[in-house]
């Protein structure tokens, strides 16, 4: 578990709720993790999960019945030092006019928690979405 995830879990675990509330990698763009919060527990408990959640650095959106959260400024993983990962790390020291965006280093985030192989795919993905900016800036 990284310590994204357990700074979530640990907020949740606080919480007085009719069971453990759901924590999982979101699929909505953006966002990295989701909860079912308010299948479990009442709105002013979820505000209060929400305001923690904030005063810790998190964004929240509630949609439905689940609370998407992201970090408000999210660090970028360490990158793999073969492979795409290191091909990707290569381009950005080159170029450092070019960073990640928030999207991407979510992005990211979620394909670590995955594991290498969804990693070094995201990788390369954002590495040729930047080779193609970069030459965009070429010519």
């Amino acid at each position: 578990m990284n310590s994204l995830r357990q700074n979530l879990s640990d907020l949740l675990s606080t919480l007085p709720v009719s069971r453990k509330p759901a924590l999982r990698r979101s699929s909505e763009a953006g966002f990295l993790y989701a909860t079912d919060l308010p299948l479990c527990a009442s709105e002013e408990i979820c505000l209060r999960f929400e305001s923690f959640a904030r005063a810790q650095g998190w964004q929240c959106f509630t949609q439905s019945h689940w609370i998407f959260l992201s970090p408000e400024f999210p660090a970028c993983p360490a990158l793999p030092e073969d492979g795409e990962g290191a091909c990707l790390s290569s381009l950005l020291s080159r170029h450092p006019e070019f960073s990640l965006s928030k999207e991407e280093i979510i992005s990211l985030l979620k394909a670590e928690e995955e594991g290498p192989a969804s990693l070094n795919s995201a990788c390369a993905a954002i590495h040729a979405s930047l080779a193609v900016r970069l030459r965009k800036k070429c010519y």
